[in-house]
């Protein structure tokens, strides 16, 4: 009984977990760092689990999400902020 449950609980988080691929580019100054924060993470500006990765100027973060999420791009500080809303 217990492996049944255990494989229903798994399929329901697969089937509402969202592999996302955020990309960056632009104006974005030199040698910055780019976070992802939002709802998912009680948004928190500088959160190294969401931080993008950084080849030839393009910022770069792949991750899974799921629900209707609220997120910021940020450079690390509250007050440098790009806001986007998603609804999976």
């Amino acid at each position: 009984m217990k492996k049944i449950i255990f494989g229903l609980l798994l399929i329901s988080f697969i089937c509402y977990s969202h592999t996302i691929t955020f990309i960056a580019f632009g104006n974005i100054p030199k040698g910055c760092s780019l976070y992802l924060t939002g709802s998912f993470n009680s948004w928190k500006p500088d959160d190294e689990r969401y931080k993008f990765t950084c080849k030839d100027g393009v910022y770069v973060l792949k991750t899974d999400l799921s629900g209707v999420v609220k997120y910021k791009i940020t450079r690390g500080v509250p007050r440098l902020v790009k806001m986007w809303n998603i609804d999976w």
